[in-house]
């Protein structure tokens, strides 16, 4: 038999960087920075690695609204996770900064969580009723 190809690979600018290489200081808290083999390697253009780091920017707003949204409603992760059908193991993952979300996990977070500030104002807006 003739050895076969390797099929094409998915390469992204994010390959072996997590979450919390963006931030110094500890995620999702800290100060967002941008590692220098982030974008370089890759060699993207300014604007695309702008459009890189507002991903960034925007999941560790996530995952700040996130953290607010329990404190909030008093509730534990396991029983949000089983709340909204999602693994407890990938939000404790989100919360580390250890590793991606799935486009998945985000849009379920994001749709389950309001933002910082309807949280901030008392309320929880988007909420479904717990059934």
């Amino acid at each position: 038999m003739s050895e076969q190809a390797a099929g094409p690979q998915r390469r992204s600018p994010l390959d072996n960087l997590t979450p919390a290489d963006f931030v110094a200081g500890g995620w999702p808290h800290g100060r967002l920075v941008v590692p220098a083999e982030a974008f370089r390697t890759y060699g993207l253009t300014r604007d695309q690695a702008r459009a890189h780091l507002r991903a960034v920017r925007d999941l560790r707003q996530l995952v700040l609204d996130y953290e607010k949204y329990l404190k909030v409603k008093n509730t534990t992760q396991l029983a949000f996770s089983a709340r909204i059908g999602v693994s407890v193991n990938r939000l404790s993952a989100l919360r580390s900064g250890t590793a991606w979300p799935s486009w998945r996990l985000a849009a379920v977070l994001r749709s389950a969580v309001p933002a910082a500030e309807v949280l901030e104002r008392g309320r929880t807006d988007g909420d479904l009723d717990d059934q």
